[in-house]
């Protein structure tokens, strides 16, 4: 009972939603299936979508398997056929002779003719060489048939060998094809996995802080020790301060004399 009057229901707001939306009332159903089908899709893992690839494969192979009985059954028929067109060629070839000897024989001109211990006249040889040609003809035409028969399937043949190679083919290209994806599956999850590490720097953190806190104090006791040791007494003993004539002269190996006169010249070439 629940069931029909939900049916019901359903069948009154699309009745309603048609009436409401006329002609694109199926364009709007269609276009949100397809969104639906897709949202769906999308949220499918694809490590699943890679499986069913995998799990497709055997039935590929029992495709191949099933051509390739096809093809293996259709090899021995055309085998067959091609023997019976052999043995009916070969037939009709020695008829075509005996035909050829008949005709032969007519034509020497004589009245009665033997074969196989037996006399035939030329009425019952002439009628006996109507007989084979007539005979010869219905041969020649079956064989042309079979052999017609025999290049159709030829090339039937030729046909399934090549699309049994291509379902071959793509079947090893699909199993590279799935062991790339999977490969590149891997590589994402690794990445995945290594954005997804998390560590607590936070005790590196306070250990740099505290080496830096410590270089701090030592640069503060640094200069605290080199004030304590400039303060307090006058330096006696501090170098004097040298004149840099005298430093001018000791570069050109001069002595204190020597750079006094050499002053003084200098001095009176000025004035």
């Amino acid at each position: 009972m629940l069931c029909k009057k939900f049916i019901v229901t359903a069948a009154g707001l699309l009745l309603v939603g048609g009436i409401v939306m006329g002609t694109e009332a199926y364009s709007y159903l269609t276009t949100g299936w397809n969104r639906a089908s897709r949202a769906v899709k999308d949220q499918v893992p694809v490590s699943f979508e890679l499986d069913r690839a995998r799990n497709m494969l055997p039935g590929l192979d029992r495709e191949i398997e099933r051509c390739m009985h096809t093809v293996a059954k259709e090899e021995a028929a055309i085998e067959q056929l091609e023997r019976d067109v052999d043995k009916r060629q070969a037939a009709l070839s020695k008829a075509e002779q005996s035909m050829l000897k008949l005709r032969g024989d007519l034509a020497s001109g004589k009245n009665e003719f033997e074969y196989g211990g037996r006399k035939f006249s030329v009425v019952q040889v002439k009628t006996d060489l109507a007989s084979r040609l007539s005979a010869c003809k219905t041969r020649k035409g079956t064989i042309d048939n079979m052999q017609q028969i025999l290049n159709a399937r030829r090339s039937g043949l030729d046909a399934a060998r090549q699309k049994l190679a291509e379902m071959q083919s793509a079947r090893t290209q699909l199993v590279v094809d799935i062991e790339n994806l999977e490969a590149r599956l891997k590589m994402v999850e690794v990445a995945q996995t290594a954005a997804g590490f998390k560590f607590d720097d936070s005790n590196l953190s306070r250990t740099r802080e505290l080496v830096a806190d410590v270089s701090a104090r030592l640069d503060v006791m640094s200069k605290l020790s080199q004030l304590e040791t400039t303060g307090g007494e006058i330096p006696v003993d501090a170098p004097t301060a040298v004149d840099v004539t005298d430093q001018v002269a000791e570069y050109f190996g001069e002595t204190t004399g020597d750079a006094a006169k050499v002053a003084n010249v200098a001095t009176s070439e000025a004035k």
